[in-house]
């Protein structure tokens, strides 16, 4: 079980995951990226070696406000939360 996985919607938050500023600029395509890379990660079998070991993962954050404009962790009422109903289905 993962206990917490979590990108902002803002621009560079692959590369500084912790940086929590309120400046930057709203980048909803990063942070669909970020959650397409963890489940790609997780869920996409490797040669010769048994299936993932994931059982679970909490979301960081989901209850902030969301929505498109938002670069906040939240994934709610953005592209993120796709990739997010991908990897909980192939779970």
């Amino acid at each position: 079980m993962f206990t917490e996985v979590g990108y902002r919607s803002r621009t560079g938050s692959s590369a500084q995951p912790w940086y929590e500023g309120s400046d930057g600029t709203v980048d909803l395509e990063e942070q669909r990226r970020g959650f397409a890379a963890f489940r790609r990660t997780w869920t996409t079998p490797a040669k010769d070696l048994p299936p993932s070991p994931l059982d679970g993962v909490y979301i960081w954050n989901w209850y902030g406000y969301g929505g498109p404009a938002s670069i906040g962790y939240t994934p709610r009422g953005k592209p993120a939360v796709d990739e997010i109903k991908a990897l909980l289905q192939e779970l």
